[in-house]
């Protein structure tokens, strides 16, 4: 006997999609490909990672660090019977102080007592000798404008009876460094113009600005050299600020 097996679904084949070939593949590939080019326009460029800018120096600290680095020149001309006042900032543990040579020069004069103070009101604390002291008659072209008005200054004493500490607050000082259009700096100094002679004596305060670099300044036409920078907002160009400082707002 013939044994009957259980009926198996027939398989067909499915049908096969019917490829285009020729001029309308071609036309195909081409719409294609301009689709691909309109969404990558569509979508971001990718961006680069930058390292994040450097934190911003907080003022209440640069403050409390001037109070120890900054220093107010104070000389008393017993010839002229005036004061010559100015400013400057240690830039070394063992005592220098950067200042303006016109300033400096005083030190070297008779009958010229010059001093430094510091704090806020500034108060005396030590003396200082001449380390180096540029040519002030080699001015800039056809200026009145010294070629170097830069000056060391070192603390060489107390100039009472508190003794000095061995190491000294400072600021970094870099020689190579150079601002940049649009960058805001910190000024300090101890501007005394519009103090009379009680105050000059008793109340010369740090006066704490800041400013935004809108160029270089340069008499000789080098601004590889640029003698100095214009600011927007500072406030601080008065006597008695000559020899301040700029610093950098980021660490």
């Amino acid at each position: 006997p013939v044994q009957n097996s259980p009926a198996s679904p027939r398989l067909e084949k499915a049908d096969e999609p019917h490829l285009q070939s020729g001029p309308e593949l071609k036309k195909v590939s081409e719409q294609v490909s301009k689709l691909k080019t309109a969404v990558s326009l569509l979508l971001p460029l990718p961006q680069e990672e930058k390292p994040p800018p450097p934190p911003a120096v907080k003022s209440s600290e640069l403050y409390q660090k001037a109070l120890g680095a900054l220093v107010n020149i104070f000389c008393d001309d017993e010839a002229g019977h005036r004061y010559i006042l100015g400013s400057g900032a240690i830039i070394s543990p063992a005592g220098y102080v950067l200042t303006n040579a016109h300033l400096a020069e005083y030190f070297l004069q008779e009958r010229v007592d010059c001093v430094l103070r510091r704090g806020s009101p500034a108060r005396t604390f030590a003396r200082a000798a001449v380390l180096y002291l540029p040519d002030q008659n080699l001015k800039i072209g056809e200026t009145q404008i010294a070629r170097k008005d830069l000056a060391i200054l070192k603390i060489t004493g107390p100039s009472g009876s508190i003794p000095l500490p061995e190491s000294f607050d400072y600021f970094e000082f870099s020689p190579d460094y150079q601002p940049g259009a649009g960058e805001v700096l910190y000024s300090l100094g101890y501007p005394t113009e519009f103090l009379g002679a009680e105050l000059i004596l008793k109340g010369a305060n740090i006066l704490f600005t800041t400013g935004t670099v809108m160029e270089l300044a340069d008499v000789d036409g080098n601004f590889s050299t640029a003698e100095g920078a214009n600011l927007k907002g500072e406030i601080s160009a008065q006597h008695g600020s000559s020899g301040g400082i700029f610093l950098e707002a980021q660490n």
